[in-house]
């Protein structure tokens, strides 16, 4: 008879989870803020068929946040491991998704060190990846990004007001996001 080695569960494990859950559904959110007003974002999600499902999150059990994408842009369709996705970006633990969500390494740094793994097309995960580097733009300040990014982008006068408005909804956003299912 085998037993099941146990996970100790520690405070901080909790805690830097909670951070996690609370960063994807921003990351979702913005996402799906962003995928109406950003024309790069646009840009990306118009290459995906519609309907066409992802998942991001963290092995093994989460957490994790499922997009769709439906009438020409994504939709957050809340939190949960949902198993029936296209493309499936996972971190392989807590702490390689909380170097990400906290800016403190960008996405493909992390799978260039292997912190993440993609489950389905690589094309359409490099084409994930640009699209949460542009919404990283956004979601964090210019200062913090420029650690994370080789050359900053240059941010237009309409990129600002977008920042702006996102900054704007996305507490509500939050909110309602953290209701669906």
């Amino acid at each position: 008879m085998e037993d099941k080695p146990s996970m100790v569960v520690t405070t901080a494990y909790r805690i830097k989870r909670a951070v996690i859950s609370v960063s994807l559904l921003a990351f979702g959110m913005s996402f799906e803020l962003l995928s109406r007003s950003d024309p790069r974002v646009r840009d990306e999600v118009q290459r995906w068929p519609e309907g066409w499902r992802f998942r991001l999150g963290v092995l093994p059990e989460g957490p994790a946040v499922n997009m769709v994408k439906q009438t020409g842009r994504m939709r957050c369709m809340g939190m949960g491991v949902e198993r029936d996705v296209d493309l499936a970006v996972m971190f392989k633990n807590v702490d390689a998704a909380l170097l990400v969500f906290l800016a403190r390494i960008g996405s493909p740094t992390a799978f260039a060190e292997h912190r993440a793994v993609a489950h389905g097309s690589i094309q359409q995960a490099m084409q994930v990846s640009r699209a949460m580097d542009i919404i990283t733009l956004y979601l964090f300040p210019r200062i913090i990004n420029r650690r994370t990014f080789k050359r900053m982008p240059p941010f237009q006068m309409s990129q600002w007001v977008n920042n702006m408005k996102l900054y704007l909804m996305l507490g509500p956003a939050l909110v309602f996001g953290a209701l669906r299912k």
